[in-house]
């Protein structure tokens, strides 16, 4: 046992190999040995503070202390290290980018201990002065309390947030040392780590406002939803200790996380505003804009300034660099996308490796790429083939490929459990391509296995409800009743997940009884959702749903004008997360359109299709609206762009939408006679474009 905990000790602190090193220096720390004023009996002090705060330090986020002993064999004399040339010098041989210098006071009594912490390059600076009192007898309480001073000034290598020592909110050194271990772990993009040493730190620390504000963003990169809102809220809980901007931080997170996306984006505008440099403020702005605004009728490409001023603080930011390359796959050029891509799996080869491989393949059309990316992803979770086809289904523009990779999830070699993410996911994107009873087919796989069932019924009646053409009488009747017998619980006495699909199947019934036109029906519905105070934010969903329903049945009398004001209405400030959303964002759109609202109309459809798999039914759609905007406004270019990028996905679309499908090519085809008869110098001639 002796044998190996020495060796487990040389492997921790021995000074890494000359190849090694540039790297490897980034994070070292030399602690160099403190100068020490008193009685005799104190010098021990000096080699013991050594050993001390290296011990501290160690296993703090990325930080490596040199090994205590290699650095007291190092200081040979026992002359004091009490500048900053010296210190320069001697952790300049050890092989450490930062070192310490600190002194010791004693007297009757009274324990002073002080330090400072140095950064090598690119200058020599002061990172932080750092200084504790107390009584000889608290000397390890002492040291906690000093290294977790040195270790806080060290958050200012990651987007914390945090403006100073004081403003992390803990004395705790095992909690701030997890903080920093998640912070090290979110930058490398190992979230599920990451997160874990989060929820250590709040559990060392409840009161760790900034440790909940780490948690609550990694949860939601590690898949953990369930989490986020809590944490967060526990975040602007303790933030009373917290410095004014970071407790301006914590409530402008929180506003977004509680869907006040209007409060969360004057705050955040106002903390960048006041600190350009604070890198968090400008990547919260940009999460907002990236994940909010399609749900505002703007583009999530507002967020590309934001993020691109992340870089420019913390120039290997993962999490922004990825934001702007798929900002880039919809907005910027090939060169671009070539260019942000390279420079991920350079900067940052890591877990997400195969998902930037290829959305790098499909968005530069890459045959060997995709091939390789297919044999890659053969053996990945469904999930995990969920997450990368919706990357290039919505970024990369590529549904094709997309079914491609969510078929490696179906195959029969796949236990059943383990196909459903990707069946489901597969539905919209067949939806997308217009393939609506293949997508319809996935839909009946979902129906037969257990819980994936309840998926696959608000799957189904966002695809019945959101369709380009209405669908036949007994095809609404069906999913009413279904509907109707899925909400049929008791809301205020189910546990969550029970209460949630209740909650949404009584809102997709409220709606499919107003768009059948049966009012008595969608009243109900609406007298039964008003009041309605679970599950969590459900009166919030509920106004919104409420509201819907009545704009679906003004629809119907075409009372346009009137539909529209309740849906905007409700969009005002707090704009509530929803599966129906994507159907009250599409029936926004087509009101301007029929009102020619052209300029709201276009930016409206424009975002339509920027967050998830279940926006791919509507990308299509949205385009022949695109396109015949572009016509009404005389952008003959840009009409031609949208018309075929709408049969490009809907080349192979089902029979019953091949009347819109030869609409639109006719309109192609006319267009290009036009501009054909153009270049040559002939009349254009006139025609009225598709209603």
């Amino acid at each position: 046992m002796v044998i190996v905990t020495a060796a487990f000790s040389r492997n921790r602190w021995q000074r890494p190999p000359a190849a090694d090193r540039t790297s490897a220096e980034q994070a070292t720390v030399a602690v160099l040995p403190f100068v020490v004023r008193g009685p005799a009996e104190a010098n021990y002090l000096r080699a013991g503070l050594v050993e001390l705060i290296s011990r501290g330090l160690d296993g703090a986020g990325d930080v490596r202390p040199v090994d205590p002993r290699f650095v007291l064999r190092t200081v040979t004399d026992s002359s004091d290290v009490d500048d900053e040339a010296r210190g320069y010098a001697l952790a300049q041989d050890l092989g450490a980018q930062q070192f310490v210098l600190g002194n010791v006071s004693v007297t009757a009594g009274a324990l002073r201990l002080s330090a400072s912490l140095y950064e090598r390059s690119p200058v020599l600076r002061r990172v932080v002065a750092a200084s504790v009192d107390g009584r000889p007898d608290e000397l390890l309480g002492l040291v906690d309390r000093l290294t977790t001073q040195l270790l806080a000034a060290r958050t200012s290598r990651y987007r914390t947030g945090a403006t100073d020592i004081a403003s992390l909110s803990t004395r705790s050194l095992p909690a701030l040392k997890a903080f920093l271990t998640g912070q090290a772990y979110r930058q490398s993009a190992r979230y599920a780590e990451a997160l874990e040493a989060f929820q250590d730190a709040v559990r060392l620390d409840s009161t760790f406002a900034l440790a909940w504000y780490g948690l609550s963003n990694t949860a939601d990169w590690a898949s953990h939803g369930e989490l986020v809102l809590p944490a967060a809220r526990e975040a602007a809980r303790y933030s009373g200790r917290l410095t004014e901007h970071d407790r301006l931080l914590t409530q402008a997170y929180l506003a977004w996380r509680e869907d006040r996306v209007l409060a969360a984006e004057r705050m955040y505008s106002l903390l960048v505003h006041s600190y350009p440099d604070d890198a968090e403020s400008w990547y919260q702005l940009g999460e907002l804009y990236f994940h909010h605004n399609s749900r505002r009728g703007r583009s999530f490409a507002e967020a590309r300034k934001p993020f691109e001023e992340v870089r420019k603080v913390v120039p290997g930011d993962r999490e922004a660099l990825m934001h702007l390359i798929r900002i880039a796959l919809r907005t910027g050029s090939r060169r671009e996308v070539d260019s942000l891509t390279a420079l991920a799996l350079s900067e940052h080869p890591g877990p997400d490796e195969h998902e930037i491989r290829a959305i790098r393949a499909y968005a530069l059309d890459d045959p060997a790429g995709k091939a390789a990316a297919l044999r890659e992803l053969s053996t990945a979770s469904g999930v995990t083939l969920s997450v990368v086809a919706w990357r290039v289904s919505m970024y990369a523009l590529d549904l094709i490929g997309a079914d491609r990779i969510l078929r490696l999830g179906t195959s029969p070699e796949r236990p059943i459990a383990l196909q459903a993410p990707a069946r489901h996911a597969r539905a919209f994107v067949l939806a997308g391509l217009g393939q609506l009873q293949e997508a319809d087919q996935a839909l009946q796989w979902l129906d037969h296995y257990g819980e994936t069932s309840r998926g696959g019924l608000t799957t189904r009646a966002t695809l019945v409800l959101g369709l380009p053409t209405p669908p036949p009488g007994p095809d609404i009747e069906r999913l009413y009743s279904r509907l109707d017998s899925a909400a049929r619980i008791d809301l205020a006495g189910a546990d969550v997940n029970d209460s949630t699909f209740a909650f949404e199947a009584a809102c997709f019934a409220g709606l499919a009884a107003a768009q059948a036109g049966q009012d008595g029906r969608a009243l109900k519905w609406v007298d039964r959702l008003v009041g309605v105070r679970t599950p969590q934010g459900a009166a919030d969903r509920a106004r919104v749903c409420t509201g819907s329903i009545r704009a679906r049945m003004d629809l119907r009398r075409g009372r346009v004008a009137r539909a529209l004001d309740i849906l905007l209405s409700h969009r005002s400030d707090r704009v509530p997360e929803g599966t129906f959303d994507i159907l009250d964002r599409f029936t926004i759109a087509e009101a301007l359109f029929s009102l020619r609202r052209d300029e709201e109309a276009a930016q409206w459809f424009t975002a339509m299709a920027q967050r998830g798999f279940e926006e791919l039914p509507f990308m299509a759609p949205s385009e022949r609206r695109l396109g015949q905007l572009a016509e009404r406004r005389g952008d003959r270019a840009a009409a031609l762009s949208h018309y075929r990028r709408f049969t490009e996905l809907w080349a192979h679309a089902d029979p019953g939408l091949a009347a819109q499908v030869d609409s639109v090519r006719a309109r192609l085809a006319f267009l290009d006679s036009s501009l054909a008869r153009s270049l040559r110098g002939s009349p254009a001639g006139t025609a009225t474009p598709g209603r």
